[in-house]
């Protein structure tokens, strides 16, 4: 690599007659800091001796000259300079283009009622009653032992920071039904473990119809203890819509963050506690386990006939850890 020295020489003044690369930018730079030292250096020699004025002129000039053009070249440079890149999601990157990995994932379905296909990039979360069922439930959560047929899920731990992401639409096939127990599907949710009836998942994202908004898509916080927030994040997505939620998964109010996305614009900015504690009316919590799907509590009354139909689709599941910044997770 040639010296400064040389580079300058080579340099001269306007106009450059030479390609100049990216890869060129740090050498370029240095030499801007060090003819800017040169210049301050003439500047003085100038004030200061009173002989050989003009060559002090001349050295100078050819300084201005290099400088202009070192800049002129850094601004050019740092325009072209490709961004970062973007690191994957650390825990789980999903993009549905091959078939599911079940040592990866087990589908959580009652009967044989729910079922997850994969085609075109797209997971079809269907559920179809084969029988008379008063729940709906078609959900895919991540396998705690990889590779095996154990259903126990895997789970973030309390103190964790995540970033859950998907992809959602609902197709032609949905519709709000009457007779849906709350009138509501849940297409995602974060349980904290059974410990008795004392435990509500902590954040579930839910499509309802409500008398004040009619049909909507909203964010639900369910801590026990506490008031429940319901946030309404616009209308149901019949076209695909994406979701990022970033969280602290704390019960400290003065620490905990949840933050969610849709569709790059912030909608739900909470700070305060967002799961319950470890012991909770003298029973252990569990850490936290995220799923996405299409589930419903059950009818109103009755049950579901044989052959009823609801379809939730997404196009991609991604988990990341406090080793990504949010730039990772946009999709």
């Amino acid at each position: 690599m040639a010296t400064i020295e040389e580079t300058l020489a080579e340099i001269g003044t306007l106009p450059r007659v030479y390609p100049v690369l990216p890869s060129h930018l740090d050498l370029i730079r240095t030499i801007h800091a060090q003819v800017l030292q040169d210049r301050e250096r003439l500047r003085g020699e100038l004030e200061l001796i009173s002989t050989d004025r003009d060559r002090i002129r001349t050295a100078l000039a050819d300084a201005q000259a290099k400088i202009l053009w070192c800049e002129v070249r850094i601004r050019e440079l740092e325009g072209s300079t490709p961004p970062p890149t973007k690191k994957k999601p650390a825990i789980l990157d999903e993009r549905f283009d091959a078939p599911l990995d079940m040592g990866i994932f087990y589908i959580d379905k009652d009967g044989a009622a729910g079922s997850v296909s994969v085609l075109n990039s797209q997971a079809l979360f269907r559920w179809k009653a084969t029988a008379d069922l008063t729940d709906m439930r078609a959900q895919m959560v991540m396998r705690e032992h990889p590779g095996t047929t154990d259903g126990t899920p895997r789970r973030d731990p309390i103190g964790s920071e995540r970033f859950y992401g998907f992809g959602i639409y609902l197709p032609p096939t949905f519709r709000f039904d009457d007779v849906w127990a709350n009138q509501k599907c849940v297409t995602g949710q974060i349980h904290q473990g059974n410990a008795g009836d004392i435990v509500s998942p902590p954040f579930s994202f839910e499509q309802i119809k409500t008398d004040a908004s009619g049909e909507i898509m909203r964010g639900v916080l369910a801590l026990k203890g506490k008031e429940t927030k319901t946030i309404n994040i616009g209308k149901p997505p019949r076209t695909e819509s994406k979701i990022l939620m970033h969280v602290l998964w704390t019960p400290d109010d003065s620490k905990g963050f949840l933050k969610v996305w849709r569709d790059k614009v912030l909608v739900i900015d909470h700070k305060g506690a967002t799961c319950n504690p470890r012991i909770l009316n003298g029973e252990t919590v569990q850490d936290l386990n995220p799923s996405i799907g299409n589930y419903n509590p059950g009818r109103k009354s009755g049950k579901f006939a044989v052959g009823y139909l609801r379809d939730v689709v997404y196009t991609y599941w991604i988990i990341g850890n406090e080793t990504n910044v949010l730039a990772d997770m946009v999709a």
